[in-house]
């Protein structure tokens, strides 16, 4: 539960209706709370309903225990709420802008987020996993267009397939070291990014996990990365500087997969080579 409600401007207060009233329980915890100066909404029906009722810049915070499936009740308001606006056929009815800030942080028992659980939610702006989450599913957010950031928790271990594909606005993600795994097309179409940082443990990256990040001019390709796989920078145009080992380097000549690497990067005009051993760096501007 919150502990406090200080560093909010915007509350909802969603909840069952038993009998016409919320649960005690409820009531409790708003009884400890100082909500002065605060614009506080509230509703006795659900969180999917009140989501109906967004029309501005929202902190839109779940508490609680949650599973993976109990997302898809905020997702279908979500899209219900983009279907109201998109059918609004008054003109002089100016369509309101909502920009979500999802806080998962204080979720509990939400160990995955499920595959495409927010595929298309163009409403999220910022979002906050809880450190329960261990897998973040394939497409759980592809196209989710304005969002400009996430905090992926320290537990997940894998990100799936075509996760984040197509979010457009997103322009920096720092990958936490858990994570050993990055599925094909998981940052496919970011348009906007600029930096990712990869973690001294993954140890796989699939086919074309980056194509199309137009906006990526450095990568660094830990050690630990011994399996790449195909086009994983095809159509990275600005791409100028990748920096690999010789441990990944080694692994990928086995395989004859170089040239699926480095080629048609039209940028690229420096690859650093690390030699794992004794961390010397070789600098080749050939390519």
């Amino acid at each position: 539960y919150l502990e406090s409600v200080s560093e909010y401007e915007n509350i909802v207060v969603a909840g069952p209706c038993w009998w016409g009233t919320y649960p005690c329980a409820i009531f409790s915890q708003l009884e400890r709370r100082d909500f002065k100066g605060k614009k506080v909404t509230v509703s006795v029906e659900n969180a999917a309903e009140t989501i109906l009722g967004l029309t501005e810049d929202t902190r839109l915070v779940l508490t609680g225990r949650f599973k993976a499936g109990d997302m898809d009740e905020i997702a279908s308001a979500l899209e219900k709420l983009k279907e109201n606006y998109s059918n609004n056929e008054d003109d002089s009815v100016e369509t309101p802008t909502v920009n979500i800030f999802l806080d998962m942080s204080k979720t509990e028992e939400l160990t995955e987020i499920d595959d495409y659980a927010f595929e298309n939610c163009t409403f999220f702006k910022y979002i906050e996993l809880p450190n329960s989450v261990t897998r973040i599913g394939d497409g759980a957010f592809e196209d989710c267009t304005s969002l400009k950031a996430i905090k992926i928790p320290n537990a997940v271990t894998e990100i799936g397939s075509y996760a984040f594909c197509g979010c457009k606005s997103l322009k920096y993600i720092e990958i936490p070291k858990s994570v050993t795994e990055i599925e094909s097309y998981s940052f496919a179409d970011c348009i906007s990014l600029e930096s990712i940082v990869l973690p001294n443990a993954v140890t796989e990256i699939g086919d074309y996990t980056f194509r199309g990040c137009k906006s990526l001019k450095y990568i660094e390709i830990p050690k630990s990365v011994t399996e790449i796989g195909s086009s994983i920078f095809e159509d990275c145009d600005n791409l100028s500087s990748i920096k690999i080992s010789t441990n990944t380097l080694c692994h990928l000549e086995e395989d004859g997969r170089t040239v699926d690497i480095f080629g048609e990067l039209p940028q690229l005009s420096e690859i650093q080579i690390i030699n794992w051993r004794d961390k010397n760096v070789q600098s080749d501007s050939s390519y």
